[in-house]
């Protein structure tokens, strides 16, 4: 059962919801929101979209890789601290740029380029999310 591999601390949540899956319409607005809930924690963030918050926020949002639906196990990327990762030459294709999660660090593919930085410290950063729904949850380390 997928409960019983959870850290004690998150079997009290089990039936609700994580807190981006809970607020996502409301963050989407102001943070580019993508679900990487695969054990290798795949992500695809999209040209089109990416400008779109560009143009409206500058660097001044978040990309946020939401790695569960049912508990709080997300990256929030500040787009000002991670913008050097997503140039054309990091393109998976023409349209997006394709990772994932390993190791605490992001991995933009083709790996072998070399495109990676940690997020370690980016894990359930709630509050880096400006604008978002009060109460925010308090981290949980996962070890």
């Amino acid at each position: 059962m997928l409960f019983t591999m959870l850290p004690n601390s998150l079997h009290k949540t089990r039936f609700m919801a994580s807190y981006i899956t809970t607020n996502r319409m409301r963050l989407k607005r102001y943070h580019y929101i993508q679900t990487a809930a695969t054990p290798q924690h795949w992500f695809n963030f999209y040209k089109g979209p990416l400008s779109q918050y560009i143009q409206e926020f500058k660097d001044d949002f978040c990309l946020v890789i939401n790695c569960s639906r049912v508990y709080d196990e997300t990256y929030i990327l500040p787009f000002e601290d991670f913008k050097d990762l997503f140039v054309p030459a990091s393109m998976f294709d023409k349209r997006r740029w394709q990772g994932c999660i390993s190791g605490d660090c992001i991995k933009l593919s083709p790996v072998e380029n070399g495109f990676e930085k940690p997020v370690h410290e980016y894990m359930n950063a709630f509050h880096l999310l400006k604008r978002a729904p009060r109460p925010l949850p308090k981290p949980v380390e996962f070890s």
